[in-house]
């Protein structure tokens, strides 16, 4: 299904209309949804042979900052979907199109998540994915825990074509993204806290201690010259997500 281009010609005229008008960033709100809708009717009838359904969660919700809605990044971003609903969508490179897709998705809201349910015939076993990447089981799974996508699915057959594919391609840098976006709106706080006390059991491990004793008397500028400045910091925003989610969950418990 496409949109005729007379008819997207005509939106994206309403759209600077609306960009020009800043008193209307509800009207393009509404508008931003209407188009990420069409795109899931779009990606469903172009791509038959690799989806069964794409998903919105009802617990979407669009970033209503007149801020953003009113930026000219935003409405690049949505006209570019609206000239792009326009085209042959079963022309463009699926996996790519996809990425892009939930990339623009995670942008525009606050909360959500995009359910993508395949084919069974374009998932591969893992083993095929581990001869397609040359890699171990091990690495493999590793990959899946960085972003490496895989679907929820109980059979044996859980990695789509594309996320083999593109994952040495710039591509796995948004894949990656989501999968870290995606699973911050889907973790509960308990959830987020075992998650973040492994990877600081990780660091704990390699360095043989606790953070206040391995890193507590650096200064940033005395990180900032160290070899493993980056794990420094990584390990400091853990132990500061930590503190917060612990805090956080102290004051939901019932006093």
């Amino acid at each position: 299904m496409k949109i005729p281009m007379e008819i997207a010609e005509r939106i994206d005229q309403t759209f600077q209309q609306a960009y020009n008008a800043t008193h209307e960033p509800q009207f393009i709100c509404a508008k931003a949804y209407i188009v990420m809708q069409s795109i899931v009717v779009n990606l469903m009838s172009s791509f038959p042979d690799k989806l069964v359904s794409v998903r919105l969660s009802r617990s979407t919700v669009l970033i209503a900052d007149p801020n953003l809605l009113l930026s000219e990044e935003y409405l690049d971003r949505l006209k570019y979907w609206v000239d792009l609903m326009s085209e042959d969508l079963n022309k463009k490179n699926f996996g790519k199109l996809k990425l892009e897709f939930e990339d623009w998705y995670y942008y525009i809201t606050s909360d959500g998540t995009i359910d993508f349910e395949y084919q069974k015939s374009y998932l591969l076993r893992t083993k095929e994915a581990m001869e397609m990447l040359n890699v171990s089981k091990p690495t493999l799974l590793t990959y899946v825990e960085q972003g490496l996508e895989s679907a929820n699915t109980t059979d044996h057959k859980k990695i789509p074509k594309h996320a083999v594919e593109l994952w040495n391609e710039s591509e796995a840098f948004i894949m990656q993204w989501v999968h870290q976006v995606r699973r911050m709106r889907v973790e509960t706080d308990e959830d987020k806290l075992v998650r973040i006390s492994a990877e600081i059991k990780k660091f704990e491990e390699v360095y043989e201690g606790p953070f206040g004793e391995v890193f507590g008397k650096l200064s940033s500028k005395e990180a900032d010259e160290r070899n493993d400045a980056s794990n420094y910091y990584d390990w400091k925003d853990l132990e500061e997500m930590k503190a917060e989610l612990q805090e956080r969950m102290n004051k939901k418990k019932p006093q």
